[in-house]
């Protein structure tokens, strides 16, 4: 009898090991998840997990107006998941803001374009009038950047900040003979412009720049920690289902181009057509950290205020 007990006792503590002390983790329930986007491209794969139902019930999606806004819903803890520039993550993170980088999905997206025949290397554009936007965003402090790469001091050249909408508009209106702009902007500023064209492609100036291996991580997407830490599994579905959408929309953003429309307001074809100079891939916060490291140095060696006054340290990095 003592032996028939000893094996019953051994089988009970196997299975309350097995059920038992979170071995066996409880099914994560989310009530309500609030992800806010950009309007532009970025967005188009959470657009897509929108329209075919990828993202489940309990998620709201919100596009922003603004960085302020966008930033507001952070501090607050509104929004629980937000695609913004990568130095501007940084910012937050140094206002200590309890959020770190979860993935980076926009390696280049931003173009100089010019009158046709005006400029043929950088040193043609001292003493020019360039329109940039989004004045510490990304357009600015990578233009800034590669002048100062380029050996053009910011004294040599006349930056004019505007929105990038409105840059386009006087591109568009032949009121500006060199801009930087962003997709789907450029195409719609090249579809109706006279005799500009594209000088530079700002992610391969940045390559050139920085060696063959380091890519531009322009737009990534942070988390709140407090959401992260008490939902690892809807997280970590999340990041697998984001890499797919921007996968599938990168192979053919045809599948999106209508919700782009209807919910961004960018016409099908300039969607379609813009996708060809963008390039999005969805690469997890802690394995672009290289890339995320040498962005943020650099902008640091322009202005530490660029990202917040210092390098953010390992915490910025998301780890499942």
């Amino acid at each position: 009898m003592k032996r028939y007990k000893s094996v019953f006792i051994i089988i009970l503590s196997f299975v309350m090991f097995l059920t038992g002390c979170g071995s066996i983790p409880k099914k994560e329930k989310v009530q309500k998840v609030m992800i806010q986007v950009p309007m532009g491209p970025p967005t188009a794969p959470m657009l897509y997990m929108q329209e075919n139902n990828l993202l489940g019930s309990e998620v709201e999606v919100i596009i922003y107006q603004n960085m302020e806004e966008a930033n507001v819903n952070i501090a607050k803890k509104v929004a629980d998941i937000t695609i913004m520039p990568v130095n501007v993550a940084s910012i937050l993170y140094n206002k200590d803001m309890d959020i770190s980088l979860l993935n980076v999905h926009t390696w280049g997206i931003l173009y100089m374009i010019a009158k046709e025949g005006l400029i043929q290397s950088w040193d043609d554009l001292k003493g020019k009038e360039i329109y940039v936007g989004a004045q510490g965003a990304s357009p600015d402090v990578l233009t800034r950047y590669l002048l100062e790469n380029n050996g053009i001091g910011q004294d040599e050249v006349q930056l004019q900040y505007s929105s990038s909408q409105e840059i386009a508009q006087k591109i568009i209106a032949g009121q500006g003979e060199v801009a930087v702009l962003p997709e789907p902007l450029l195409t719609q500023a090249l579809k109706k412009a006279d005799h500009m064209e594209i000088i530079y492609d700002f992610a391969e100036e940045w390559t050139r720049s920085n060696g063959p291996n380091i890519a531009l991580p322009q737009t990534g997407t942070i988390i709140q920690n407090e959401f992260a830490k008490q939902y690892p599994r809807w997280v970590n579905e999340f990041q697998k289902a984001y890499a797919n959408a921007v996968e599938t929309v990168m192979k053919d953003p045809a599948v999106v181009s209508e919700a782009v429309e209807r919910e961004m307001g960018i016409p099908k074809a300039v969607f379609e057509e813009a996708m060809t100079r963008i390039d999005l891939k969805a690469v997890p916060g802690f394995d672009a950290k290289e890339d995320v490291q040498t962005y943020l140095e650099a902008l640091f060696a322009i202005s530490p205020d660029m990202i917040g006054g210092s390098m953010p340290d390992e915490g910025f990095y998301y780890q499942e």
